[in-house]
């Protein structure tokens, strides 16, 4: 079944047991057949979730609030946290997927069951069996609340979640190019190295599950203004460094989006940049 799978059907296993049954990793230093074999983690409690990413593929961060206990460990220090593909994840399958990136999207506003259906649908219609949908995103170990007909994620904030943090970034860079001056260029620069390290690859291609492709199109034209703001900026602060930076960042720039409105500026910047001595 789409989006969920046989294991839809035991809502109460934690998050731990949708990782599949025992697994094998070749390992040379594990034996001499050159196999390690790795046992499901008895985790008590369901993970913490610290982050989530959706800017490229979809994957989470995750805290295993039962590793210290469960090792026999002393509770002193802190359990590690580690990087779980959700692709991996058994009984997550597109449509819950579709759901978590809607509701991750949106913490402030939330969903409605129409607003989820155009994203696992493409309808805004209330979509099929989406209890048990959001049951599979709960197990993720997102908290996701229903009031007043909204259903938002509660253990969530913008920090957390790269591509909304990116959007804020944006803003706040799109600000500072209004503002313009010399400090300002400077922090410029900063903000923008801070967003494209975010990004890990176009949310579009990497979520086809998702329909409702305009909100995921949104980031790749963001990240086009972020790289011509941050290509201008080199070309004023003129470090040495700088040239082949703004030169890079035009070439992609070229290659994503060649008709975007500030390609024709950047261009000339950068030209005269290039033709221009360097001190």
């Amino acid at each position: 079944m789409e989006g969920g799978g046989e294991a839809l059907s035991d809502l109460n296993r934690p998050p731990a047991d949708l990782q599949g049954a025992d697994a094998t990793v070749h390992d040379p230093a594990a034996g001499p057949d050159g196999i390690r074999r790795r046992v499901r983690e008895p985790i008590n409690r369901p993970w913490l979730i610290s982050s989530v990413r959706l800017l490229g593929n979809l994957e989470i961060e995750v805290t295993d609030t039962g590793l210290a206990k469960t090792h026999g460990g002393t509770g002193s220090g802190e359990p590690p946290a580690r990087d779980l593909p959700l692709a991996g994840i058994t009984g997550l399958g597109p449509l819950a997927k579709a759901a978590l990136v809607a509701l991750v999207l949106n913490l402030r506003n939330g969903r409605t069951p129409a607003q989820l259906g155009e994203a696992m649908e493409g309808q805004p219609r209330v979509p099929t069996a989406l209890q048990s949908h959001l049951s599979a995103v709960r197990r993720t170990g997102l908290i996701v609340n229903l009031r007043s007909g909204i259903y938002r994620v509660e253990n969530l904030s913008r920090d957390q979640v790269d591509a909304l943090r990116f959007e804020d970034l944006y803003k706040e860079l799109r600000n500072l190019k209004s503002a313009g001056g010399e400090e300002d260029s400077a922090a410029l620069i900063t903000k923008s190295e801070e967003a494209l390290q975010l990004w890990s690859g176009d949310p579009v291609a990497a979520h086809g599950y998702f329909r409702d492709t305009f909100t995921l199109k949104k980031f790749s034209d963001w990240l086009v203004d972020i790289q011509c703001w941050y290509a201008s900026a080199l070309v004023a602060r003129d470090q040495p460094e700088d040239r082949e930076t703004a030169t890079r960042l035009l070439e992609q720039i070229r290659i994503r989006n060649p008709s975007h409105r500030l390609v024709p500026d950047l261009q000339r910047a950068v030209g005269t940049y290039l033709s221009t001595p360097s001190a």
